[in-house]
């Protein structure tokens, strides 16, 4: 499946909830709300600026490079009421899980807030050795 297909799988209209008890931050970008939430395992000595990496992600898709130099455990997660992006680091320190349905996507952070039972839930943990990505 290419790009083209992947990204006209998720353009109906699903509602996007955030099932995630962390401090939720609020940024406006060329006039339209953004929602984030940035765990980092180093916010002390942390030289991320959020609003900087938001930017390059939403309008450049600058985030590759970055990401991988990276030398901090992280998960980020940028969301408006039309836009989704997650990502965690290289060895998903911090998981993040998600499942899909007709009519929303839900993201958590902890197993258990999952009810395995009643949904079709997708978890995978990647690990990236070099330029291999494995996923288990």
């Amino acid at each position: 499946m290419n790009v083209d297909q992947k990204s006209k799988i998720f353009k109906k209209n699903l509602k996007i909830n955030i099932n995630i008890n962390e401090n939720i931050k609020e940024v406006l970008i060329d006039k339209k709300k953004y929602k984030y939430i940035l765990k980092l395992s180093d916010e002390k000595f942390s030289k991320i600026d959020a609003e900087i990496l938001l930017k390059k992600i939403i309008f450049e898709g600058d985030f590759k490079n970055f990401i991988i130099n990276l030398d901090i455990n992280f998960y980020l997660i940028i969301w408006s009421d039309d836009y989704l992006f997650c990502t965690v680091d290289h060895v998903s320190t911090y998981q993040l899980l998600y499942n899909i349905n007709d009519s929303e996507i839900n993201i958590y952070n902890n197993i258990s807030d999952l009810n395995l039972k009643k949904k079709k839930v997708l978890l995978r943990n990647q690990f990236t050795i070099q330029d291999t990505q494995l996923a288990t």
